[in-house]
């Protein structure tokens, strides 16, 4: 098959132009034959426009939240999903969260606890 990007003749994988992250599915609408190098360059031109980082661009952590934490970022989750039609896990919550915080300009040295945290951010 050819690439729609670069008119290479060969194999072609199928691209999702919405990944599945966000709802995307395998339909003749969303879906172009691409080359593994131009395959691989949308997928990650898609990751920087959408934020999304593969695993390894970070240190990976482990959270531990209480069930209600759990809860609330699930309805924070379909809540977007009714409203905007976006589709986003716990950890691209999180990260926006911790996004957002960094952008406030919050002087850590302040901060003993979470009730300093969450004092801070009220």
């Amino acid at each position: 098959m050819i690439c729609s990007h670069c008119g290479k003749d060969g194999r072609t994988h199928k691209h999702r132009l919405v990944p599945g992250r966000m709802g995307g599915e395998y339909v003749a609408g969303n879906i172009e034959r691409l080359c593994s190098k131009c395959h691989g360059a949308a997928d990650a031109e898609l990751r920087r426009r959408d934020g999304v980082y593969p695993r390894s661009a970070g240190k990976r952590t482990c959270l531990v939240l209480s069930n209600q934490q759990v809860g609330y970022l699930d309805r924070l989750a379909a809540d977007a999903r009714d409203v905007t039609g976006v589709v986003l896990d716990r950890s691209q919550i999180v990260r926006a969260l911790v996004d957002a915080l960094a952008a406030r300009g919050i002087n850590a040295g302040k901060i003993k606890n979470e009730d300093d945290l969450r004092r801070l951010v009220a």
